[in-house]
């Protein structure tokens, strides 16, 4: 078995049942006995297992932890039998490229252990307060979509279990990879289509971002942010959003984005003092 591809779940039948229809040997026009799918179910019950049985029978049904995203692909790579993993979400839609082109760089690469996939949109912009992981270039290493060797993997212990939300976690292993002097190399024919989402502008979101870099920063003391990298960020997203896209999107969904920013500056600004307290440590945190 060559490729493992693990697909993290949690009550989305939806969204995982398009994207197990995109990796079928057919579309994908790839060796059935090349590779294997597994989709690891944070779901509690047996909703998911029957939903493969009756449709996807060629999926394998892993049982995950029930402690989060990271927990949750940390163990459905356990039980992976591949020599590579790849790592991908279950609202994503993998193009008939997507397994060829990680098999292709690895023969073409073998002193690389790590690949990164093309994330793409699903059709261009048309509402301000819509988003997509876009990742065309390159840089990220995204856990939707990338390719990692099993062993090394493992060896580095997986993913960061502290994080208990799907926020940083794959931030959190690209630091773990640098710190290593460990390359990734960018496949542009490993590409898979994301859909837009509406904007989460409401305090669940704020706290899942304030929790998941307070981990990060306290783990990476370094890479805290700056004031004046801060102020940078907060800036170019306002200016780019208000004078460039709502124009051009002709202001659909502007009030919706006005909240959304509100809360990601403020969310900005906390992570800058709450970060900034603790390097010179404030006792209140």
């Amino acid at each position: 078995m060559l490729l493992s591809v693990i697909i993290p779940t949690f009550k989305r039948h939806e969204t995982l049942g398009a994207c197990l229809k995109h990796l079928s040997p057919e579309i994908q026009n790839v060796s059935p006995d090349l590779f294997e799918v597994i989709v690891t179910d944070d779901a509690p019950g047996d909703e998911t297992r029957d939903f493969l049985v009756r449709n996807y029978p060629r999926a394998l049904h892993h049982r995950g932890p029930q402690k989060g995203p990271a927990a949750n692909r940390n163990s459905g790579a356990k039980s992976a039998r591949g020599e590579w993993l790849v790592f991908l979400d279950d609202d994503c839609l993998p193009q008939p490229s997507f397994l060829s082109a990680y098999i292709e760089a690895i023969g073409k690469n073998p002193d690389c252990l790590v690949f990164e996939g093309c994330t793409l949109a699903e059709r261009p912009r048309i509402r301000l307060d819509e988003e997509a992981p876009i990742n065309d270039r390159g840089g990220y290493l995204w856990s939707c979509n990338f390719l990692i060797q099993r062993k090394l993997f493992l060896e580095m212990g997986g993913f960061c279990e502290l994080y208990p939300y799907a926020c940083m976690e794959d931030v959190d292993f690209r630091e773990q990879l640098r710190e290593k002097n460990i390359r990734f190399l960018f496949v542009p024919g490993a590409s898979v289509v994301h859909p837009w989402r509406p904007l989460a502008p409401d305090s669940k979101y704020l706290k899942m971002l304030l929790t998941s870099h307070a981990i990060f920063f306290e783990r990476y003391p370094l890479r805290g942010p700056s004031l004046y990298r801060t102020c940078k960020s907060i800036l170019r997203v306002w200016a780019v959003g208000l004078l460039k896209e709502a124009p051009r999107l002709k202001f659909r969904g502007f009030w919706r984005y006005v909240a959304r920013q509100s809360t990601l500056t403020r969310y900005q600004l906390l992570i800058w003092s709450e970060s900034g307290r603790k390097q010179s440590g404030d006792p209140r945190l």
